[in-house]
């Protein structure tokens, strides 16, 4: 990471909600999402794998109306010690860790929710050092199953067929809500699908995961694929025409893989969503701003918020 200037990666924010009771369970809005995760205790928004050699936590947060900051810490004890030198004046040194210490990143992030279950929030991720997209998004998602245990009455739903358990009471079923993080596509992406050549483009559905196929439930159906090929000689703009077909089936088709090469034949491959063209999280093509001209260097690892950081991401959200 450079000490002058950071990458701002930019992200569409949904809420997926799971039953393992009903098949259509409800949803929470982002706002929602956002002010259950902040009821936890400070000191309970950490989060650590099972070697317990990578922690992610929550070091800061604030929320100013729909729109939450956040900043999000990982220590990574499994990394080598920093080692630092001077050729010139053949000075080497290594930063010695203490038990227990890891190198720290940090990560801040913010994100303009909605209270319509309905409508994405948008968030812009700093790109960081050892903290990527799929790693927060788990990190979340690991908080939300701990909100879960310390709420579960924000978990639970009326069955809409209303019915009445033997006890007299309304009969209601369990959900899981996850983060799901999809990015918004690159300017470079639609350059170069425009002037490169788009080959096969095969349209998903993952929404038919539930129907088995069998009479014992042990086959089922995990999705449905249909494959179509674009003429690239077509007048008028390829990708102005390519989301417009994907829009049109996104009713029946979930995602798309478009295959392309770029105008200098190097084969490329994403995944879009059909309704509106946004790629996946962890891919190349997410959009990136780049934002500089900070007073002050720039750390690996904050313990509170760094001003100028949020200052500029709030500018490019508003």
């Amino acid at each position: 990471m450079k000490q002058t200037e950071r990458l701002v990666g930019f992200y569409d924010v949904h809420i997926q909600s799971h039953s393992r009771t009903f098949e259509a369970p409800n949803t929470i809005s982002t706002l929602k999402a956002m002010e259950l995760l902040m009821s936890l205790p400070a000191e309970s928004r950490i989060s650590e794998n099972k070697a317990g050699t990578q922690i992610a936590y929550i070091k800061d947060a604030a929320q100013n109306g729909d729109v939450f900051h956040l900043l999000i810490n990982k220590c990574d004890k499994e990394l080598a010690d920093p080692a630092f030198s001077n050729p010139k004046a053949s000075q080497w040194r290594t930063a010695d860790r203490a038990a227990g210490e890891g190198l720290d990143f940090s990560c801040h992030i913010v994100i303009r929710t909605s209270d319509n279950p309905l409508v994405r929030a948008t968030a812009l991720v700093e790109v960081c050092q050892g903290l990527p997209i799929v790693f927060i998004q788990r990190f979340l998602n690991n908080l939300m199953r701990d909100v879960k245990r310390v709420r579960p009455e924000e978990f639970v739903f009326p069955h809409p067929d209303g019915a009445v358990e033997n006890n007299g009471r309304v009969r209601t079923y369990n959900t899981y809500f996850r983060f799901q993080f999809d990015g918004h596509p690159s300017n470079e992406l639609e350059d170069d699908l425009e002037t490169g050549s788009i080959g096969d483009v095969e349209l998903i559905d993952y929404r038919t995961a539930a129907t088995h196929m069998d009479q014992h439930g042990y086959i089922r159906e995990v999705s449905k694929r249909l494959q179509i090929r674009m003429e690239n000689g077509a007048p008028g703009s390829k990708v102005t025409r390519l989301k417009a077909f994907l829009a049109q089936r996104s009713p029946s088709y979930s995602n798309a893989r478009i295959r392309f090469k770029t105008d200098d034949g190097v084969g490329r491959s994403v995944t879009v969503r059909t309704d509106d063209f946004m790629v996946g999280a962890d891919t190349i093509f997410v959009k990136k701003e780049r934002i500089h001209n900070f007073v002050n260097r720039l750390k690996q690892s904050y313990t509170s918020f760094n001003a100028e950081t949020i200052e500029k991401m709030r500018a490019l959200l508003d």
